[in-house]
């Protein structure tokens, strides 16, 4: 038995559109994703909720912000940083106004 010649870039599905337009829409999560996503809210609300939240994060403000508040904050970020080369006396002179000096 050997294999059918298949041309290059045929899939040899009879429907032009391929599969496109099937299947979930672009940012539908799927069921175990939003089940979970459902008991992780339902657990957060029976600890006690945002009130609880503070609490955890006014006792240990350290544990808030490197577990919690890092997972919200932007994964990449997109810069465009214009240096330019100063004197001594310039960068002196910016401090100085920074710091309130005369």
């Amino acid at each position: 038995m050997s294999d059918p010649v298949r041309k290059l870039g045929k899939s040899g599905n009879p429907n032009p559109q391929g599969n496109k337009g099937k299947g979930r829409k672009k940012g539908v999560p799927n069921k175990l994703t939003k089940g979970a996503r459902q008991a992780i809210e339902e657990a957060f609300k029976g600890l006690g909720g945002v009130a609880a939240l503070k609490r955890w994060a006014e006792t240990d403000p350290e544990s808030f912000y490197t577990k919690v508040w890092v997972k919200i904050l932007p994964q990449d970020i997109n810069a465009k940083v214009a240096a330019r080369t100063m004197t001594s006396e310039e960068a002196d002179a910016i401090v100085d106004e920074a710091l309130g000096r005369e």
